[in-house]
């Protein structure tokens, strides 16, 4: 998911940016007391597995991929 981040991220911002929101979004996975029980990097893997079936329908895939990562 890190590397996932990274290349969806790299034309938006530059790599301090990209690795502090990383570290916000992995220790958000990490922490089961602020998340749904089921948020977790396995959930996320789902999801992205579901996108790249649809990727092709997409007129936005960028957007839904920070949509993905960022809806808890």
């Amino acid at each position: 998911m890190e590397q996932r981040w990274k290349e969806l991220t790299a034309d938006l911002c530059g790599p301090e940016i990209q690795e502090k929101w990383w570290t916000t979004i992995h220790g958000s996975l990490a922490n089961s007391k602020q998340r749904k029980y089921y948020y977790n990097l396995q959930y996320l893997e789902r999801r992205f597995s579901l996108f790249e079936q649809h990727r092709d329908q997409l007129s936005q895939p960028k957007a839904v991929s920070l949509a993905i990562f960022f809806s808890q």
